[in-house]
């Protein structure tokens, strides 16, 4: 719910290393550029990418500052929706992987 706020497209920068490892973090070499990002460590498992529903629901009504753009990874590079070198990228609070 946007309660009261005028429309807008961007409330915050829109693409930013960030946002992009986040998503690729699952694919090397990406893997190292986040852990370089990161201070040597996965994000907290409550701020990364799970999965595209949670990302829709969060970008389109849940957070109004969330506002990542689609990589063309998602068009042409489905691997990196698969963790297939079995990082540990921890559990959130809801102890989900």
């Amino acid at each position: 719910d946007g309660g009261d706020a005028p429309p807008f497209f961007y409330g915050t920068h829109y693409s930013c290393a960030g946002y992009v490892l986040n998503f690729l973090v699952r694919l090397e070499p990406y893997t190292r550029s986040a852990l370089a990002l990161q201070g040597g460590e996965f994000d907290k498992a409550d701020r990364m990418f799970r999965d595209i529903a949670s990302s829709w629901r969060s970008a389109s009504s849940e957070n109004l500052q969330d506002v990542r753009e689609l990589i063309p990874e998602f068009f042409c590079v489905p691997d990196f929706l698969v963790n297939a070198n079995g990082f540990d990228l921890g559990r959130t609070q809801r102890e989900e992987r």
